[in-house]
């Protein structure tokens, strides 16, 4: 078995987290200020769920599954910048764009806050993270067929 598909068992623990978080919320979102002040324990616990396995995973795609990845298909150097790394991906169609992945990450950031005192900015993102999440999926069964 190769690197990445022993990365991938790690990577498949977080997504099958992801998917039935969002079968378990799709008749909830989009929220929005009110329906997130409103959430009941288990719905925000699902949604807990959602955001950390979400950030988990882009965050080990990122650090680590992407530069095994450019090693299989002998496109990686160490003097490599992220931003090269993403090109390489985009070249490849493995990411749509290098914008999407950076919006990933900026997502990914902004859920690692909170905001008390801003219910329609949370409501945001958590869209936001809604919306992104079966792409974050999508890369990542492009890095299983890549790899494979």
């Amino acid at each position: 078995m190769n690197k990445l598909n022993e990365m991938m068992q790690i990577a498949d623990i977080h997504a099958k987290k992801i998917k039935e978080s969002i079968d378990a919320l799709k008749e909830l979102f989009p929220l929005n200020q009110e329906k997130f002040l409103n959430l009941a324990s288990q719905e925000m616990l699902l949604i807990e769920m959602l955001i950390s396995r979400f950030a988990k995973l882009q965050d080990y795609m990122g650090r680590v599954m992407i530069d095994t990845l450019l090693v299989l298909t002998k496109d990686y150097e160490d003097s490599l910048t992220m931003i090269d790394k993403l090109n390489k991906l985009e070249r490849l169609g493995i990411i749509d764009s290098v914008q999407l992945w950076e919006t990933m990450r900026n997502t990914r950031n902004h859920i690692a806050h909170e905001y008390p005192d801003q219910p329609a900015l949370t409501a945001k993102y958590l869209n936001d993270v809604f919306m992104l999440a079966p792409r974050l999926l999508e890369i990542l069964e492009k890095f299983r067929r890549y790899g494979s």
